[in-house]
């Protein structure tokens, strides 16, 4: 490979090379073009006022450097390229460097900094060392481009709150490589542990975590500005692996490293009370948990864990209350409002991150959730996660899928062991978990979700009434704006558009004239965003103050957007009304929602529309045959109260066939 040396002299930049004689060696923007002058046999010049000439003054501009006859450009690909002293010239008060580009070619630039990224090669963490069974000791290597560097931050990055943390590193050295490279060595004494705090800020010991912690880096040169573009960190000798650390004096917390999409480490983490932490270990180290039976009848239930008001609730219940097969558990809180419901079960409830939660967990057999199994994981050991993984999964669901695609979340292709068999309601869910989540048949039970026995429990004729003159707006939640700031937020067309609905004048004087009564409940995901709606007519009610079931139940008319609770909706036959005021979602089916017999409701796009609407279903309370129609084949084709009976069944055959092995 041929070697350049570059050199800069006040406002001139000379290229060297004793190997290679440059043809037309020129600078060019566009079709104007300057020849680099040559001084001897071994060098060429060119002047900033030159390289100036072809910029745009005051503003960020660049030049390109070809030769020879097909015009090639300069790239460390081809060349080993080293600078003699700092690549920058000083012109009209305007400094020019000489830079790397993305694509390893070299330029001229102004009025900006070179990127940092440009020079990053590779980087990762070679040693790794624990110091007071604390703080890690940490040597780094980075490989650099064409200059060496001599400063390099070790950044913490909550993913989800986007906050950051930043500690300097001890610089050792650098040495020239091969190809234009120089190897740059730095060490640090990094405490992970309050690198984390400082990210994630106040951590609930009683909530599900779900932070991702990602770890990068900038770095500085002695001999060029450059940008403060942040990489990523490899650590290929931790990757997949756990630690735990003194969280607090009362306190540990599990740090599992593990290789994210970009093939670059993060760390999920928990937080366990030292008890529970001892008596986990102990569970863990003891050998005879991988002898333990799976034939077992412990099944475990959960939603949210802060949460019992649905379909884990409707079937825990069905279990206590109906058979003595099975030996049911409730995975809650124990600040959970929803404590009440299980009131009556209390000696079958393990509260979260208990003793009695973990234990159970290790002799448990199966499990029915409504999200996702890793719910009921005190904290994600890989030991924990073995476990979870050998449990008999039942999706229970939290709603009949409708207009969103799931397969990211719940397809058997991206998670291939995280469901053993898929509860849905009726013959067209069937097929969209078949043919667009691609789950076999046979991993498919068609038996309605277990809250539906309870949504259709008979009310009388004096609450239908009374409900026909209550509103409830139930929309749902847009992907990627649930880590919104506020004022972010307050910038989406989600909260223009619903904010804008709450303080219409017209629906005010409408609701006031006739007394109606407007309710607004975010989703689980925006219940954080509850205080930024103002409204004078519309309360916005808080998670917890009333469950979903018994909202839908003593509500007359549902605005919704694209929420599967209008499914749940309309199968007590209300009106529900669909208020599609940005078209669609970013993760929505390959479908059209506009398409006839898909929702069992009238699609709007405009406020006014919307309310004419509404309007139109106070004065003429019902449900339009078409919708009932769309209701009886595709959404719910059960109306006899017995979901949980048939989700039990398939539980049952479940457990006679794991016998018989």
């Amino acid at each position: 490979m041929h070697k350049i040396e570059i050199r800069t002299e006040k406002d001139e930049c000379y290229f060297i090379s004793r190997t290679f004689n440059f043809v037309k060696l020129v600078i060019a923007k566009g079709k104007n073009e300057i020849r680099f002058i040559k001084v001897d046999d071994f060098t060429w010049k060119i002047t900033g006022k030159d390289i100036a000439s072809l910029m745009k003054e005051k503003q960020e501009d660049r030049v390109f450097i070809y030769y020879g006859i097909k015009k090639e450009q300069i790239s460390v690909d081809d060349f080993d390229i080293s600078f003699i002293n700092s690549p920058k010239m000083k012109i009209y008060n305007t400094e020019i460097y000489i830079y790397l580009t993305l694509d390893n070619k070299i330029r001229f630039i102004w009025n900006q900094f070179p990127s940092a990224k440009s020079y990053i090669q590779n980087a990762q963490i070679t040693d790794i060392r624990m110091q007071k069974k604390q703080n890690l000791i940490l040597n780094f290597q980075v490989v650099t481009k064409c200059i060496p560097i001599d400063k390099l931050n070790i950044v913490t990055i909550n993913r989800q709150k986007q906050a950051t943390h930043t500690i300097e590193t001890k610089y050792i050295n650098s040495r020239k490589g091969e190809n234009s490279t120089f190897i740059n060595s730095f060490s640090v004494t990094y405490d992970i542990v309050e690198a984390i705090k400082k990210v994630t800020g106040t951590i609930h010991y009683d909530q599900y975590n779900y932070d991702v912690i990602d770890f990068g880096f900038t770095i500085q040169s002695k001999i060029i500005p450059l940008t403060s573009y942040m990489a990523q960190i490899s650590i290929p000798s931790i990757k997949n692996n756990e630690i735990w650390l003194n969280f607090s004096e009362s306190k540990k917390i599990m740090i599992r490293f593990f290789e994210n999409a970009k093939n670059k480490v993060s760390a999920r983490f928990g937080i366990l009370n030292n008890e529970e932490f001892t008596f986990l270990k102990s569970l863990e180290n003891d050998h005879m948990l991988s002898k333990s039976s799976d034939k077992n009848n412990i099944i475990l239930i959960m939603e949210y864990p802060h949460k019992a008001q649905e379909n884990g609730l409707a079937f825990f219940k069905y279990l206590m209350d109906k058979q003595k097969e099975f030996i049911p558990y409730y995975i809650i809180t124990k600040d959970s409002k929803d404590l009440l419901e299980l009131n009556k079960y209390m000696s079958n409830v393990l509260f979260y991150k208990s003793k009695e939660h973990i234990e159970k967990l290790f002799q448990a057999s199966y499990l029915a959730h409504t999200h996702t199994p890793n719910y009921a994981a005190p904290v994600l050991t890989s030991t924990i996660e073995r476990k979870i993984k050998s449990f008999y999964n039942i999706f229970l669901q939290h709603g009949i899928i409708g207009v969103r695609n799931l397969e990211y979340m719940y397809g058997k292709k991206t998670n291939p062991e995280l469901i053993n068999k898929f509860v849905v309601s009726s013959k067209r869910e069937f097929n969209i978990v078949r043919d667009e989540l691609y789950y076999p048949e046979g991993d498919i039970i068609l038996t309605g979700l277990p809250r539906f026995d309870y949504l259709l429990e008979p009310f009388n004729q004096v609450k239908t009434i009374i409900n026909k003159k209550k509103i409830l707006i139930m929309p749902s939640w847009r992907k990627g704006q649930e880590n919104l700031s506020d004022e972010e937020f307050k910038k989406t067309s989600f909260f223009k558009a619903f904010n804008s609905l709450i303080n219409n004048l017209f629906f005010e004087n409408e609701v006031n004239k006739r007394d109606l009564t407007v309710n607004l409940y975010l989703h689980n995901n925006f219940q954080k965003y509850n205080h930024l709606f103002e409204s004078r007519f519309v309360q916005v009610v808080e998670a917890g103050e009333h469950t979903v079931q018994n909202m839908l139940k003593n509500h007359g008319i549902l605005i919704t957007d694209y929420s599967s609770v209008g499914l749940d909706f309309s199968i007590l036959y209300k009106p529900v009304l669909y208020y599609q005021f940005d078209n669609q979602l970013v993760e929505q089916r390959n479908f059209d929602p506009l398409e006839p017999d898909f929702l069992p409701g009238k699609i709007v796009n405009k406020e006014e529309e919307l309310l004419n609407e509404l309007f139109k279903k106070i004065e003429h309370y019902k449900m339009e045959k078409e919708f009932k129609k769309i209701v009886k084949n595709d959404i719910y084709q059960f109306r006899d109260r017995r979901a949980c009976q048939r989700v039990f069944q398939n539980l049952q055959h479940l457990h006679e066939e794991k016998k018989s092995f």
